[in-house]
């Protein structure tokens, strides 16, 4: 019927090809629903014989062929693994799918929202993590199950951190008693975890410090070397932020020894980040720049935006030290706008403040206070009070520069009254 033709190829063998790309098209649409689903079944118990991981072509084979129970299976087996290779994207889909075809509001499906939720914080998509959020929470209740409702207070308490702190603490202290009710060390970690985030992030260093260690030693009891890696580097910041260099640079190796042995790929470029941000206040540039790059490239291999966004940014203050500021200018720029595009207020702040430091490197005080005001202004405080306060207290420091002390003063009021209000809390 000339639909197929031989093509050249090598001596020994034979190779052939359609005569039109719209044939294979049309010859399968003329094959009735009942025949195709039939094929879509062969194929998939010939896979199933061959090949058993190949779970997403297994997935794709079954849900054609209308067997809905084995589709729903190797979706979500194809997402985890996607999940665990950062195939982002794929990881989504998948997910997805297998949430289309799962009938009840079980624990499966919990399951497979949480797992969505992670990837979702991955590629910084806050809005679709926020909605599988509530899905959890939500049906963590309706299950009655203490377990999932503390993984989906865990991952809520991710989502809030960053812009919502304060708000937040009362939820990780409940975390954490949850999880010592559960005698659940891993999970009891991860609350501590948070616990202590927050706390560094208020400037409560003794106790952030405790908190770590002792998430520490729970990640360790309970084998999760990766997770205990990243106890590790982030205990490094702790010990920066008392100007305790040695005691941070030890603590960021020994996380990067870990990861690496528990072949963590994403723990691993954390800790080669918190390396850099060392050296670099060490003075030891040339390692600092190796190692930040090092961290920005398996950033962007996992697609972890949130962490190139951060790498991004320590490059670009490493340019600013050294004093190079035709390199460090792009590098601000390209921070600045995936902040924006990820809605990462933390990020958003870190790029401002790295503008006013070339800004006030040059003199130019005025134009880093416009520089502010137009960051304030394209920022109000419902998108993020905890982004409005620290520009807010940007903005201040400038005005004092400037002179303008009753200015500076009003300006700082806001910041000062949430300040107290996290002493009060304690």
């Amino acid at each position: 019927a000339q639909l197929v033709y031989e093509i050249k190829s090598r001596p020994g063998e034979e190779r052939f090809s359609f005569s039109h790309a719209l044939v294979p098209a049309t010859l399968r649409e003329g094959v009735s629903g009942l025949r195709r689903h039939r094929l879509h079944r062969r194929v998939a118990q010939a896979i199933q014989k061959l090949n058993t991981d190949d779970y997403a072509a297994l997935a794709y084979h079954y849900d054609q062929a209308g067997d809905e129970t084995s589709a729903l299976t190797n979706y979500h087996l194809a997402a985890e693994r996607a999940r665990k290779i950062f195939a982002n994207d794929e990881a989504i889909y998948f997910y997805t799918q297998a949430l289309e075809l799962n009938p009840a509001d079980g624990a499966l499906t919990f399951d497979l929202l949480s797992g969505r939720a992670r990837v979702y914080e991955l590629v910084g998509q806050r809005s679709s993590m926020k909605k599988d959020i509530d899905q959890m929470l939500l049906l963590a209740e309706k299950l009655g199950d203490p377990r999932r409702k503390l993984e989906a207070q865990l991952t809520q308490i991710d989502y809030e951190i960053a812009a919502n702190p304060l708000v937040i603490l009362e939820t990780t202290h409940q975390a954490v008693e949850s999880a010592r009710q559960l005698q659940d060390p891993e999970q009891e970690a991860n609350a501590l975890m948070r616990y202590a985030e927050i706390q560094r992030s208020f400037g409560h260093l003794p106790e952030a410090r405790q908190a770590f260690e002792t998430a520490a030693r729970r990640f360790h009891q309970a084998g999760r070397v990766g997770q205990e890696a990243q106890a590790y580097h982030t205990l490094a910041l702790v010990f920066f932020a008392s100007s305790d260099e040695q005691a941070a640079l030890e603590h960021a190796e020994t996380a990067l020894k870990l990861s690496r042995s528990a072949g963590e790929r994403k723990q691993e470029a954390t800790s080669l980040r918190r390396l850099g941000l060392i050296r670099t206040e060490m003075g030891q540039y040339a390692q600092a720049e190796k190692l930040l790059q090092e961290a920005l490239c398996l950033h962007r291999a996992l697609g972890d935006r949130v962490e190139e966004c951060h790498a991004l940014a320590l490059l670009a203050d490493l340019m600013i030290q050294q004093g190079d500021f035709s390199q460090a200018e792009p590098l601000i720029n390209q921070s600045l706008g995936l902040a924006v595009s990820i809605q990462n207020y933390g990020g958003i702040v870190r790029a401002t403040r790295l503008w006013d430091d070339i800004y006030r490197h040059h003199g130019q005080y005025e134009a880093s206070l416009d520089y502010v005001d137009q960051q304030l202004k394209r920022f109000q405080p419902e998108d993020n009070a905890l982004l409005n306060l620290n520009l807010s207290g940007l903005k201040a420091d400038i005005l004092a520069r400037l002179g303008q002390y009753e200015a500076a003063l009003q300006t700082s009021l806001p910041l000062v009254e949430f300040i107290e209000q996290i002493d009060s809390d304690r």
